[in-house]
């Protein structure tokens, strides 16, 4: 999962340093084990990506998903989403004018985290009434953020891939995934109608839904968002 998500990022022109080579700039991964003393915390901090091994466990995964009310819950959803963090100084606070529109679309970012997510292990969660990407979207500012970007990163690549196995996109737009799109606004409603249609094909064989997600005007605006914020980073490369 790590080294799809990485070569996606490839794909789509994000280029990344290794940290063993740029402890600075660079990106690494730490994959760890909790012990009875010492747990585990899947996150990002400086550079580094933590994942939980424990997540590979798919009835330990379930069991969280459940507990935490998410309609979703990967590994790899958990790196996009970490990845979102690493690439939110490179791709919104390094711009002014950027950081402005985030701040209009997603919230203020400086609002004090280690209390908005006290409040949210506590229970003390905020209306949900916006129908953001996800509950835990709702958390703060930088979360809103990086479950917009991980969401971006999913039907990125579901897009691509449905083109490359012949579910094809109207054949006008061709096989550019989410990220490659001159319109992003319809190839955003090319996959409501594919994961309209995935859902259906999974609801035949008992499953659950393939996507349990509706994009709603709010998601929409975000991912319009995260799409500018990548295609101005591809165009002029800084990272």
């Amino acid at each position: 999962m790590k080294r799809r998500a990485l070569a996606q990022l490839g794909l789509i022109g994000l280029t990344l340093k290794d940290r063993a080579q740029d402890p600075q700039a660079g990106l690494g991964f730490a994959f760890l084990m909790s012990s009875p003393t010492v747990p585990v915390t899947t996150g990002h901090v400086d550079g580094v990506i933590t994942i939980d091994v424990a997540e590979a466990d798919d009835a330990h995964r379930e069991r969280v998903r459940v507990q935490m009310g998410e309609r979703y819950r990967t590994i790899i959803g958990h790196i996009r989403h970490e990845l979102g963090h690493f690439f939110w100084p490179r791709l919104v606070a390094s711009d002014s004018t950027r950081l402005d529109r985030f701040r209009k679309l997603f919230g203020d970012e400086r609002d004090d985290y280690d209390a908005a997510k006290d409040r949210w292990y506590r229970g003390e969660r905020p209306s949900m009434h916006e129908q953001l990407v996800s509950t835990y979207a709702h958390m703060h500012p930088h979360e809103d953020w990086a479950e917009s970007f991980a969401h971006f990163l999913l039907i990125d690549d579901a897009l691509a891939t449905a083109a490359l196995l012949g579910i094809e996109p109207p054949s006008d737009v061709g096989a550019l995934g989410l990220a490659g799109a001159s319109d992003v606004t319809r190839r955003i409603d090319d996959w409501d109608r594919i994961s309209v249609a995935l859902n259906e094909v999974s609801r035949a064989t008992g499953q659950r839904d393939l996507y349990p997600f509706v994009i709603t005007e709010p998601v929409r605006d975000r991912l319009v968002f995260v799409h500018e914020c990548i295609t101005s980073a591809v165009a002029a490369p800084t990272l």
